[in-house]
């Protein structure tokens, strides 16, 4: 069996939580973020529910940050959370929703 690969009876999102480990330093901020989703089982519905405290129906820089520091513990600064929220905000609103 390759390195990572999961064995019979595993489940997912143990094995993905040890590919997001692996990552570490060479993954770009993105990376960590969707990895760290992934071995969660995280949908973007629950992501917008997990993380919007004013029950606004859409995520702010402020609370994404809440999100990627608190609730993931993303060993990640706040310029990179701010770059994955950039890239997450496709419209540029200033806000994601689902």
């Amino acid at each position: 069996m390759s390195p990572g690969a999961m064995s019979p009876g595993a489940k997912p999102a143990a094995g993905l939580r040890r590919w997001s480990q692996v990552i570490g330093a060479e993954a770009e901020p993105i990376e960590v973020f969707a990895s760290e989703l992934l071995a969660r089982w995280m949908t973007p519905d629950q992501v917008v529910k997990e993380a919007d405290v004013d029950n606004s129906g859409e995520i702010d820089l402020e609370e994404f940050m809440d999100l990627c520091t608190t609730t993931l513990r993303l060993k990640l600064t706040a310029e990179q959370i701010a770059d994955v929220f950039a890239t997450v905000d496709v419209d540029k609103s200033g806000s994601c929703s689902v």
